[in-house]
């Protein structure tokens, strides 16, 4: 969200950055089989979004995680660069309890 305020005074501009970001979000959420890319994509946009777009994307992600049936290191990438630029109260702590328990049963059935 700090770059997209960078933007020199020109609010038209940020909006449609905004706009354009939430989209993009929201096409992510939809797709059923993302690709390697597309998370990559969602999550550079991690540090745009505010709070609340940036939760979707985060229960999206692990949602994704949580029903893969493989270990999927793209889907736990991406996860990882959303936690890490979640901003100050981004996430609560619900959010990261339910995460660590996806890591260790994915973790689990992977190695059994």
């Amino acid at each position: 969200q700090v770059s997209i305020d960078a933007i020199p005074e020109d609010k038209e501009e940020q909006s449609r950055i905004r706009w354009l970001t939430i989209r993009v979000v929201e096409e992510f959420i939809a797709d059923k089989f993302k690709t390697s890319d597309e998370i990559a994509e969602a999550a550079l946009l991690g540090p745009f979004l505010d709070q609340e777009d940036h939760r979707k994307l985060v229960n999206c992600v692990v949602a994704d995680f949580e029903s893969a049936k493989l270990l999927d290191v793209e889907l736990l990438q991406g996860m990882v660069q959303l936690l890490e630029c979640a901003g100050p109260d981004y996430l609560v702590p619900d959010d990261l309890v339910r995460i660590v328990v996806v890591l260790c049963t994915r973790l689990q059935e992977t190695h059994q």
